[in-house]
């Protein structure tokens, strides 16, 4: 049964109910209904200390209810309390996620090309290859890179255009090959507690299914995983995994 927090109306009322009566037993030569203006009426003198004393109270009820659903893991809605629950059974956000992908790079063949090239896209976002190589014979070259700023941001379509940040005589045309994905932005606070409540219904267990998923969640953004016991023979697991958009949908391509 949940406990009923009256407002500061009904405090005010009960405050002057109780003073009214106590005043007319201790003033019988004053008539009740002077009392009764003063303690209940906008301008009476008592009822304007009252008031005040009503609110202050109806704030400490406030407080003192926020406090109670802070105590408890599922009830909690203070982003610090929240974390601070996550740290007592050893659940740490996720945080942003940087996009991996890799870019096509056209220009002279023969050219070799180093690691770390910065590149920018039409967004603001920027990228840095992480591999380097020779440009072929037929003027092409395809090396891995990820996104300098994690966070769903980075995650960029294949096709597009990118420009190099440092102008390059040995380049010209750079654009995304494979799609940048997996970019994830850091774990809500309302994520982060669903993360911990998962923790406390469903403890490690050494490598049981729910283990898996936990796992997973810690490193990606996913919108399922499944976990197949006796994958290529027993005793293995297979883990499939379904990565989700900035939209919360699963991710198709």
């Amino acid at each position: 049964m949940p406990w009923p927090i009256p407002t500061a109306k009904t405090i005010f009322a009960r405050m002057a109910a109780a003073t009214e009566q106590k005043l007319i037993v201790l003033r019988p030569d004053i008539a009740a209904s002077k009392i009764s203006l003063a303690v209940r009426s906008v301008t009476g003198v008592i009822a304007n200390l009252l008031a005040p004393i009503a609110a202050e109270i109806r704030t400490l009820h406030d407080h003192q209810a926020w406090w109670g659903r802070q105590y408890m893991p599922d009830s909690a809605d203070d982003e610090a309390i929240i974390l601070r629950h996550a740290s007592i059974w050893g659940v740490d956000g996720r945080g942003a996620v940087q996009a991996l992908g890799s870019v096509l790079i056209e220009g002279l063949a023969g050219s070799v090309q180093p690691s770390a090239i910065e590149l920018s896209a039409g967004n603001g976002q920027t990228y840095v290859t992480t591999a380097g190589g020779t440009i072929g014979i037929g003027g092409t070259l395809t090396v891995p890179a990820v996104a300098v700023t994690a966070g769903s941001a980075g995650n960029l379509a294949s096709g597009v255009l990118l420009s190099t940040v440092a102008a390059s005589a040995t380049i010209t045309r750079v654009s995304v090959a494979t799609q940048f994905a997996g970019g994830a932005d850091a774990q809500t606070p309302a994520e982060i507690q669903a993360a911990y409540l998962q923790r406390i219904r469903n403890p490690p267990m050494g490598g049981a299914a729910g283990d898996y998923r936990e796992w997973v969640a810690e490193v990606a953004d996913v919108y399922a995983v499944r976990v197949v016991e006796d994958w290529i023979g027993r005793g293995s697991v297979g883990v499939v995994v379904v990565l989700q958009d900035e939209d919360g949908n699963p991710r198709v391509a």
